[in-house]
């Protein structure tokens, strides 16, 4: 009973171990989604200054949407400083800006990889622990049913 109750405490913490796990591999998920995207944008501001003016192009409107525009300036770029506001800066500017921004997210994708890794060790320790706890349970329950077992035979071999 003691045991039994050891391996459902064991249990849980598996189930706690595995939601946060999943957690870091979601957020894992979306941090590789945003490097990716700036690393597109990147790409993206380098072709422009290949751009002349008068050169027509698609721009993005949002949410998959683009239309044909007239290149008139590519020296210039809007990038986002946060909280709703955009600054006009250089093509090397934006870029510094963007890499700058792919530093912090790869830095919090490493350290959530590294969380991710704990997670996922501790979770095979409690794993091979609950199988070792089962298996000794079965082992033991296989000794008594084979113990009794031989009682049985003991009692009955000296009645006759």
């Amino acid at each position: 009973m003691k045991n039994e109750k050891e391996l459902q405490k064991k249990y849980m913490y598996s189930q706690i171990l595995r939601q946060q796990a999943t957690s870091l591999m979601e957020e894992k998920q979306m941090i590789d989604s945003r490097i990716n995207e700036i690393n597109i944008t990147k790409g993206a501001i380098t072709m422009i200054g290949e751009l002349k003016k008068d050169n027509l192009m698609w721009s993005p409107l949002g949410s998959g949407a683009f239309m044909i525009a007239e290149v008139a300036d590519t020296d210039k770029i809007l990038v986002s400083a946060g909280a709703g506001t955009l600054i006009k800066t250089s093509r090397e500017r934006a870029i510094a800006i963007l890499d700058s921004r792919l530093k912090e997210l790869e830095d919090a994708d490493g350290h959530v990889s590294t969380e991710l890794g704990k997670f996922i060790s501790q979770i095979g320790t409690v794993d091979k622990e609950m199988k070792e706890m089962v298996e000794l349970d079965e082992h033991r329950k296989g000794m008594e049913k084979q113990e009794r077992s031989h009682r049985h035979e003991k009692t009955s071999g000296t009645v006759g």
